[in-house]
C-alpha cells in the first residue's frame, strides 16, 4: 500500500519534535560545526597538498544530502544522442576557452536549500545557448521545471531536463519565480524558448573524454554535467580543486570552459548554482577527471525563431448595454471585448492590427477592427481599443459562438488567424476533465450527449466562475499516474455551487483518501478507509441505489483506487452505489444533501465496459435522473407532461432544426437503447397514444 506522504511527514515531525535525541543531522549547520569542518579541511590540505582554498559561504549552512540531489535515472543508460548531434570535428581547439569572455554565460543563481541543482543546470545550459545564438540574455524559471517536470522529484532530486525544454518549452523567471521548495505546477505562462534538439556528449553513462567535452563546449556552449560533491567541494573558495574521489555523481553543474595550463594536466571552468559568495564568484576551477566531473555531459541545440509565434491567450468582456453586471456574455447583451494574444517562441510582433469576424447568426460584431501594442517575445497584450459585440436574445442555451481574429504584423510581413469561442447562454451540463489522459471525461460527455442533452466539455477552468448557471457539474480528477489534486480554491468554488442548490459528480482514484481534503469533500457523504490497490474488476450496482441492477466489467485506469463507503453519521442520505466484487469495497457513493445532490466515485466512468443493457448511456440516464435532470419519461420538452408537443420537439432535434433538447426534459433516448433516432419517435408516439406505458 502506498504511504500518504503528508500524513507520514506530519507523524515524523511530531516524533522528532517530542524526541530530539533522534535527530542525527540538523537541517542547517551551526557556526561551530561549519568552523570544525573548515579547520579539518585546512589540516587535510596541508597534509595532502591541495591546490585550492576553502572558506565560509552561505551554502555551508546546508547538509550536502539536502542540496545535492542529482541522480542519474535508470533510463539514462539506454538513451542515445539525438539526431541533431552531428559534430563537425574541430581539428585544433584552443588551449584555453571561457564562455564568460565570449558573452556565453548568464548570471550565477542560488538554489538555496532546495535540491533542484538539476533544474539550475538545465536552465543554465538553455540560457547560455539562447545568449550565444540569439544574443538575448534571458532569465528563465527553474521553479517551473522543479514543479512541472513529473519525470523527476522536484527538490528531492532529478536529472538534466533538456528533453522537457525541447517538448514543453521554458518560461520566464518573472512568471514563475523561484520558491526554493516544491510547489504546484504553474501552467499559465508564455513559453519564449524551445530547444530544437539536445544530446549527451557520449551515449554511455560515464564521463566523456576531455576532448569530446571540450568540443561540445566550444561548438554548442556550456554543457550540463554532474560531479561528486563532498565537504571539500562545498567549502571551496578559490584555486584549482584537486580533492578527487571516485564516488558516484550527486550534483548537477555547468562546464563553461577549460584551461590546459592550470592544475596538473588542465582544468574545467565550472559554474555552480550556489550564489556568488561561493567559490570564485560562483565558479570553480577543477582538474580534469576530478570527482567524476563531466559525468553525463549534455549540450543544448537552439535555433532562433524567425517569425512571431502568436496564439490566443484569453478574453475580457465588459457590458455596455442590457447587461446583468457579471461581465460575461449573456443573451441580448452588447459587450466590449478585449482579446489577449500571446507571442510565445517568436520574434517581436510589431505594428499589429487585427480584425474580428464570425459566421454565427446569433452574434453581430459592431466594432470589428483594432490595433495591438507591440507583442514582445514571451509576453501577451490586449487590443488597444475594444471590439464590440451583440448577442441575440434568443440564442439557444449551450450554443457556442466561434470567432476568428485575423492578425497582421511586422509591416504585413506576417499574418495569422486565431480562433476562439464563447458560450453566451450558459446552462445545462458542464464536464471539467482535469485527468491527465482525458480517457473518462470524454466518455461522460458522449454518454450525456447520447441522451440528447447539451454538454459543455472543458479541460481547463473555463466558466469556473459561472458554475451557478449550470444544472450539473462533472469533475474528472483521474487515477494515480495521471491524476489531478483538487486545490482549496477549487474546492471552495464547488462548495459554493452546492450551497446554491447544484448537482455535482466527482471522480478520482486519490481524491477521497490520499489527497488533502477540501471544503467540498464533506458534501459527498464519503468515508474513505484505504488508499487501495490495482484490483478493480467487476462492479456491482447496489440494491436501493441509482445503479440497482447494473453490473459492469471495469477496464480503465486501475492504480491506488480509494476504498469508500457512505458516511451516514454526517450525511444521513448517503448511499453506496457501486461495490467492487472481489475484493469487496465501495467505489461510488451518492448523497442527497440539504438542497443539493452529489455523486462521488473512486473509479473512472470511462473504464466501464458496455454489455447488453449495462451501458454507460443507461447508467448516465440514472445519474441525471438522480440529479433531477431527466424529468418524466417521454417529456422531451420538459413542460411536465407527455404529448404530441414532445414528438414534435424530438423530430425537430433529429432533423437538425434545434441543436439540443431542453436539459429539464427527459432527453431523446425514449426506448433506452443508448441512441437517439427515428425509433425513439415511433416509441414516443406509441406512448402518447397509450399503446405502451
Amino acid at each position: 500500500m502506498r504511504v500518504n506522504l503528508k500524513k507520514l511527514l506530519f507523524a515524523i515531525f511530531i516524533v522528532l519534535l517530542t524526541t530530539p535525541f533522534l535527530i542525527s543531522e540538523p537541517k542547517t549547520r551551526s557556526k561551530s560545526e561549519i568552523n570544525r569542518i573548515l579547520n579539518k579541511i585546512r589540516q587535510e590540505k596541508k597534509e595532502k597538498g591541495y591546490t585550492f582554498n576553502v572558506g565560509y559561504s552561505n551554502i555551508m549552512k546546508y547538509n550536502i544530502k539536502d542540496i545535492c540531489n542529482c541522480t542519474p535515472p535508470e533510463r539514462f543508460k539506454n538513451l542515445k544522442p539525438s539526431p541533431y548531434a552531428t559534430k563537425s570535428m574541430i581539428k585544433t581547439l584552443p588551449s584555453r576557452w571561457d564562455w564568460r569572455e565570449h558573452n556565453g554565460c548568464t548570471p550565477v543563481k542560488n538554489q538555496g536549500s532546495c535540491g533542484g541543482c538539476w533544474a539550475f543546470s538545465t536552465i543554465g545550459c538553455v540560457e547560455s545557448s539562447v545568449l550565444i545564438n540569439d544574443g538575448i540574455e534571458m532569465d528563465l524559471s527553474e521553479q517551473n521545471l522543479i514543479s512541472c517536470d513529473t519525470a523527476y522529484d522536484g527538490c528531492n532530486g532529478g536529472w538534466f531536463a533538456l528533453d522537457y525544454i525541447q517538448n514543453y518549452g521554458a518560461v520566464y523567471e518573472s512568471c514563475d519565480p523561484y520558491q526554493e521548495q516544491d510547489t504546484d505546477c504553474k501552467r499559465n505562462c508564455p513559453r519564449p524558448v524551445y530547444l530544437s534538439g539536445w544530446s549527451y556528449v557520449d551515449s554511455s553513462s560515464s564521463v566523456p573524454s576531455v576532448d569530446d567535452i571540450k568540443q561540445a563546449i566550444y561548438q554548442y556552449g556550456p554543457v550540463s554535467a554532474a560531479v561528486y560533491v563532498d565537504s571539500n567541494f562545498q567549502a571551496y573558495s578559490g584555486g584549482v580543486f584537486n580533492s578527487s574521489t571516485d564516488s558516484s555523481p550527486n550534483h548537477a553543474i555547468l562546464l563553461v570552459g577549460w584551461d590546459d595550463s592550470m592544475g596538473t594536466n588542465g582544468c574545467w571552468i565550472l559554474k555552480n548554482s550556489w550564489d556568488t559568495d561561493w567559490g570564485d564568484n560562483g565558479y570553480m576551477y577543477i582538474e580534469y577527471g576530478c570527482s567524476n566531473v563531466g559525468y553525463g555531459a549534455a549540450y543544448a541545440i537552439y535555433t532562433p525563431p524567425t517569425k512571431p509565434d502568436l496564439d490566443f491567450w484569453g478574453t475580457s468582456w465588459s457590458e455596455t448595454a442590457n447587461g446583468n453586471g457579471d461581465n460575461h456574455p449573456d443573451p441580448g447583451e452588447t459587450l466590449n471585448l478585449n482579446v489577449q494574444v500571446v507571442n510565445n517562441f517568436g520574434i517581436d510582433a510589431t505594428n499589429v492590427s487585427a480584425t474580428l469576424s464570425t459566421n454565427d447568426s446569433y452574434c453581430t460584431i459592431n466594432q470589428s477592427s483594432s490595433n495591438y501594442p507591440d507583442i514582445t517575445r514571451g509576453n501577451y497584450e490586449a487590443n488597444s481599443t475594444p471590439f464590440n459585440v451583440t448577442f441575440s436574445s434568443n440564442i439557444p442555451k449551450g450554443h457556442e459562438v466561434n470567432f476568428t481574429l485575423s492578425i497582421t504584423c511586422n509591416d504585413s510581413k506576417f499574418s495569422k488567424d486565431i480562433t476562439f469561442s464563447v458560450i453566451p447562454n450558459l446552462g445545462g451540463i458542464i464536464v471539467y476533465d482535469w485527468d491527465g489522459n482525458h480517457n473518462s471525461g470524454t466518455a461522460i460527455r458522449d454518454a450525456i450527449e447520447s441522451l440528447g442533452k447539451e454538454c459543455i466539455y472543458e479541460t481547463d477552468k473555463s466558466y469556473f466562475d459561472q458554475l451557478s448557471k449550470f444544472d450539473a457539474v462533472f469533475v474528472c480528477l483521474g487515477v494515480y499516474g495521471n491524476n489531478y489534486a483538487l486545490t482549496p480554491d477549487e474546492g471552495d468554488a464547488l462548495k459554493a455551487y452546492l450551497d446554491g442548490g447544484g448537482n455535482l459528480y466527482m471522480e478520482g482514484g486519490d481524491t477521497w483518501y490520499y489527497d488533502t481534503q477540501t471544503s467540498v469533500h464533506p458534501y459527498f457523504g464519503i468515508s474513505a478507509s484505504d488508499d487501495g490497490a490495482s484490483d478493480l474488476g467487476t462492479l456491482l450496482g447496489q440494491n436501493g441505489s441509482l445503479a440497482e441492477g447494473f453490473t459492469f466489467t471495469y477496464n480503465g485506469d486501475n492504480s491506488y483506487i480509494d476504498h469508500i463507503s457512505p458516511d451516514t453519521s454526517n450525511q444521513p442520505n448517503a448511499v453506496l452505489v457501486f461495490q467492487n466484487q472481489s475484493p469487496a469495497y465501495g467505489c461510488m457513493v451518492s448523497n442527497k444533501g440539504n438542497g443539493y445532490n452529489t455523486i462521488g466515485s473512486s473509479f473512472e466512468f470511462g473504464g466501464l465496459e458496455d454489455s447488453g443493457e449495462n451501458t454507460k448511456s443507461n447508467l448516465m440516464k440514472e445519474i441525471l435522473n438522480f440529479f433531477g435532470l431527466m424529468g418524466i419519461e417521454g417529456d422531451v420538452n420538459g413542460d411536465g407532461s407527455v404529448n404530441i408537443d414532445d414528438v414534435i420537439e424530438l423530430a425537430n432535434y433529429l432533423n437538425g432544426n434545434i441543436s439540443s433538447l431542453p436539459t429539464n426534459g427527459y432527453g431523446g433516448d425514449i426506448n433506452g437503447d443508448g441512441e437517439v433516432n427515428s425509433i425513439d419517435i415511433a416509441y414516443l408516439l406509441n406512448k402518447v397514444n397509450g399503446n405502451i406505458q
